[in-house]
């Protein structure tokens, strides 16, 4: 049997990682019988809720940009935690690693040094060195804020994002694969996710 490696879909806001994650689920149903993962969705916006803030707080604020990433990893790891005691494997739309991007982007390189020192970082790293991480590009066409998230700015600051992605997993010794935003249809994102997910399902079961 093979040894299914849990799925992370990670990338900036609005890269539509849901979508993708709910498309790729679907494709898997219609090829041989898997177990069905369990899932752990963006929480985000949820944790802006609880800490009562929203883009123009966090943008004049590194105490509070610092505070909510803190909050939002610490919701990834129970959701992470939770989501395994079902499932024997889980896909994400999110990963530990988006709070880290976001503190050096919006807290400075120094504070955001702080996340990756917590010992929830470490175990949620060791099982994503051990998943497929997909990082999706940014398509221009699909990119709005929504007040709550702190959000890019402009096109440039998308792109700084996706760099930022690319160059922490490669900090830390993770490997990915990158969604280009040219593959626009949804059939075909999930096409992609799931013919790296088999090739890497097989990776696995030979390790």
């Amino acid at each position: 049997m093979l040894a299914l490696p849990n799925v992370y879909i990670a990338g900036s806001q609005c890269t539509r990682k849901t979508t993708l994650v709910n498309a790729f689920i679907e494709h898997l149903s219609h090829g041989p019988p898997v177990e069905r993962p369990s899932v752990i969705e963006e929480g985000s916006g949820s944790s802006c809720r609880l800490v009562g803030s929203r883009q123009t707080r966090f943008r004049s604020s590194k105490e509070q940009t610092m505070k909510l990433q803190r909050l939002i990893m610490e919701a990834q790891f129970e959701s992470e935690k939770l989501r395994l005691e079902r499932s024997s494997w889980n896909i994400s739309d999110r990963s530990a690693l988006n709070n880290i991007v976001y503190a050096w982007k919006n807290a400075g390189r120094e504070a955001a040094k702080e996340l990756p020192k917590a010992a929830k970082w470490a175990e949620m790293r060791y099982r994503m060195a051990r998943s497929l991480v997909i990082v999706c590009e940014a398509g221009a066409d699909w990119l709005q804020g929504d007040d709550l998230r702190l959000m890019p700015t402009n096109w440039e600051e998308w792109l700084e994002v996706r760099t930022g992605f690319c160059q922490a997993l490669e900090d830390f010794g993770l490997a990915y694969e990158v969604l280009s935003c040219e593959a626009v249809a949804m059939e075909d994102r999930a096409e992609v996710v799931a013919t790296t997910f088999t090739r890497t399902s097989c990776i696995t079961e030979n390790e």
